[in-house]
């Protein structure tokens, strides 16, 4: 997120290794640490576009939503643990809203707005105006979120991928599920 301060990985290691060789000293026993970096090195790697299907308002006392054909299915970090994902509408608008955003799951889980590790308390954010059509991007979603996504949940298809090379060019690397692959292990037992 935008508000976020990037962690200084070489203080870090710095103190690290200083608690390292104070342990040995008093000890005698040398360790060492094995960080498995996944999150680190790719959270930031990967976005989510996905397409605004609905845009609600729920009158005075209420909320201006947007509804996506995305969620907690592709999404998981976000209900699981109340992280907050940058979000934001591509399009031409001039103006401002106040949206929660919500998923496709018609699940209370399914809220991409929520405040900052309470999964379930709603915290809208200042986005473009948006209009159905408009596409969403869900930035920081590289980290596990392929991996721990809730395939087929609710009959979703498991979501294409396309990798974006180096040189601009874009590359289909895993197709999106047609219908038949979502039910293809399933056996008819009447």
């Amino acid at each position: 997120m935008p508000y976020e301060q990037s962690a200084d990985l070489q203080a870090i290691g710095i103190a690290v290794a200083e608690r390292f060789k104070a342990f040995q000293q008093t000890t005698g026993r040398a360790i060492h640490l094995e960080v498995e970096p996944g999150k680190f090195l790719v959270i930031n790697s990967c976005s989510v576009l996905c397409e605004v299907v609905d845009v609600i308002n729920t009158g005075e006392q209420g909320y201006d939503f947007i509804r996506i054909n995305s969620g907690m299915t592709e999404m998981p970090r976000v209900p699981m643990y109340g992280v907050q994902e940058p979000l934001y509408i591509l399009n031409n608008s001039n103006s401002k809203t106040d949206y929660v955003v919500i998923g496709h799951c018609c699940e209370s889980g399914d809220l991409l707005t929520c405040k900052l590790y309470e999964a379930e308390e709603i915290e809208p954010r200042t986005l473009n105006t948006a209009s159905t059509g408009d596409l969403m991007v869900v930035d920081g979603v590289g980290a596990y979120n392929a991996s721990m996504s809730m395939k087929n949940y609710n009959s979703f298809p498991e979501a294409g991928e396309l990798m974006l090379r180096s040189d601009g060019s874009i590359v289909e690397i895993r197709s999106r599920q047609t219908l038949e692959q979502i039910y293809q292990n399933e056996i008819s037992v009447v």
